[in-house]
């Protein structure tokens, strides 16, 4: 700090904070590849905002304490900036609209849009601009599909989920079709016909979610 010329508790709780969101405090912590490259380090840099080795934890710090300075003015400007998005580590069942912030706890996480259509975030906080209001995100995607595959109704006869836009960056988009058709036939004059229809009805989703994973490691979306 004191080489960026900074000082004070300020700066020291603010910048431990940023680093916590950027990078959980691994000086190896690399971002999703982008159009621009990589944001590497403590507090996740692109090439252009720092010199010299970017996983040196004090060259890391002093560039993106340059990177505060010039882009915010201050660390309270930071901060501010930082806090006015939504975080959703835990996942949110209603976003309420404006910028959010997904991939903050190191995990995918799937999202699902107003109007149907779902998204993974990376693996590493990611802003996601003027998300929708509605928004629903899930934490990660073992969350994501013990919620979504198991509780679907035990009324539906057909289910058809949407085209999944998978999101590996910051600015490209991969699109994987997963367009599942899954008919239950069956009485339900009782109980135990409909519980047969929920048990066929979980293991088809199930299955079809298994397939979606395949494909999400097979693109190095997810890890293995």
């Amino acid at each position: 700090m004191a080489r960026a010329g900074v000082s004070g508790a300020d700066w020291k709780n603010g910048l431990g904070w940023i680093i916590n969101k950027e990078s959980s405090g691994n000086p190896r912590a690399q971002g999703a590849m982008t159009s621009d490259g990589r944001a590497k380090g403590l507090m996740q840099l692109k090439h252009f905002n720092y010199k010299g080795d970017p996983f040196t934890p004090i060259n890391n710090i002093y560039w993106g304490i340059q990177y505060i300075k010039k882009r915010y003015k201050s660390i309270g400007g930071a901060l501010s900036w930082w806090r006015s998005h939504n975080w959703y580590a835990n996942g949110t069942p209603f976003h309420t609209g404006g910028s959010a912030v997904l991939g903050d706890a190191g995990l995918n996480e799937p999202f699902m849009l107003p109007n149907g259509q779902f998204g993974l975030s990376p693996n590493v906080p990611t802003l996601f601009p003027n998300l929708p209001v509605g928004t629903k995100v899930w934490p990660n995607i073992q969350d994501f599909a013990k919620k979504t595959f198991t509780n679907k109704s035990k009324e539906e006869d057909e289910i058809t989920n949407p085209v999944f836009a998978v999101s590996d960056s910051g600015s490209s988009q991969i699109n994987i079709e997963f367009n599942p058709v899954i008919t239950i036939s069956g009485e339900r004059s009782n109980k135990e016909s409909e519980k047969s229809v929920k048990q066929q009805i979980d293991e088809a989703l199930a299955e079809q979610y298994k397939k979606f994973q395949e494909v999400l490691i097979k693109s190095g979306l997810i890890g293995g």
